[in-house]
């Protein structure tokens, strides 16, 4: 793992995580994006153009910001992964209900 760096407010990860089990490394949440500037700028407006949750988590982005794109998310920070895919399954199921007409 990278020296922890110091997170502005300015900074983004994208996760993803397959529930097809295909291989060892797809059974684990993965980094898909990472980035500062314009970079988090784009990775947040390509999660709200295909309606993603996001969710603000300075004490995650400080974790997930020494990973690289690509890379899996290790053992030790499973717990607080899975609080936030937990939050964005949730979120997922919910979203319909706030369309109009479509309860």
């Amino acid at each position: 793992m990278k020296q922890r760096k110091s997170i502005s407010r300015n900074y983004a990860v994208a996760l993803g995580y397959s529930s097809s089990g295909y291989g060892d490394s797809d059974k684990y949440p993965k980094v898909l994006a990472c980035g500062a500037g314009e970079i988090a700028k784009r990775i947040l407006e390509l999660a709200e153009e295909n309606n993603i949750a996001i969710k603000q988590d300075e004490e995650l982005l400080s974790i997930l910001s020494n990973f690289e794109a690509g890379s899996t998310i290790p053992e030790e920070s499973f717990q607080i992964v899975s609080e936030i895919l937990a939050f964005l399954f949730k979120a997922d199921l919910e979203w319909p209900k706030t369309i109009p007409n479509n309860k």
